[in-house]
């Protein structure tokens, strides 16, 4: 994998965060997905048109970090695709939750099971990470 061509893709289809981001922060988190390989680059004629990254947990579930889109490609369809292909590649993962802490910090998170019957995935109810139980 090309890290310049990934950093590119993150300046060009990256939301507003990545764009605050100093570039190096972003190269070396790139590298450390890439040498962990819990990153997935999809291309097609124009390029990349996909990445998705990921963090193990444990040793059954993943937090998605990532999933960024080329414009002309973004769809739910898309997205589901990624995800798809990183858990194809990853087959002890069985639970996945979405990390958006900066986009939504106060949105609570749903751990969900993966691949429940025919491919559907069941949502688990999880706290968030900023929430407290005094009870």
């Amino acid at each position: 994998m090309d890290v310049d061509e990934i950093l590119e893709f993150i300046a060009e289809s990256g939301g507003e965060n990545y764009r605050k981001m100093p570039a190096d922060e972003i190269i070396d988190a790139i590298e450390k997905h890439i040498e962990y390989r819990t990153i997935l680059t999809v291309r097609d004629k124009k390029g990349i048109w996909g990445i998705a990254r990921w963090n193990w947990v444990n040793e059954e579930e993943v937090d998605i970090l990532d999933v960024i889109i080329r414009k002309d490609r973004r769809s739910i369809r898309a997205i589901k695709y990624l995800v798809y292909l990183g858990f194809k590649n990853n087959p002890s993962a069985r639970y996945m939750k979405y990390k958006r802490d900066i986009k939504y910090p106060n949105k609570e998170k749903r751990k969900m099971l993966i691949g429940g019957k025919y491919g559907k995935h069941k949502h688990i109810k999880t706290n968030t990470a900023s929430s407290t139980n005094n009870g």
